[in-house]
């Protein structure tokens, strides 16, 4: 069981290295919210025209995920925001709209 445990845990921080990496658009090491905005399109939110309701959860998801208010997250970060509200056997995300965006980038 504890091989097991192990091995879903290297697969799930090989996942989130991946997820990170192709988020992280400048490679700097850090997802802005500049970043963030391009991985939430809009098209995940009921009316065509929510630009202001798109970028407010972008801006809220940032909040949520920098530790340091340094304004951008972290691969530290975000890895402790995916651990906080997902187990490591799921890939379902703490928000729906980012999950499948994330699903989208790992294909």
């Amino acid at each position: 069981m504890l091989l097991i445990q192990v091995m879903q845990e290297q697969e799930w921080q090989s996942y989130v290295d991946q997820v990170f990496s192709r988020m992280d658009l400048d490679g700097d090491g850090y997802i802005d919210l500049d970043e963030l905005l391009s991985e939430l399109p809009s098209a995940y939110f009921n009316e065509p025209d929510c630009e202001d309701e798109r970028i407010a959860e972008a801006k809220r998801m940032l909040r949520e995920a920098d530790e340091n208010g340094d304004g951008r997250i972290s691969k530290q970060e975000f890895y402790n925001l995916l651990r906080d509200n997902v187990a490591p056997d799921s890939l379902s995300m703490y928000d729906d709209r980012l999950s499948r965006s994330m699903a989208a980038i790992a294909a």
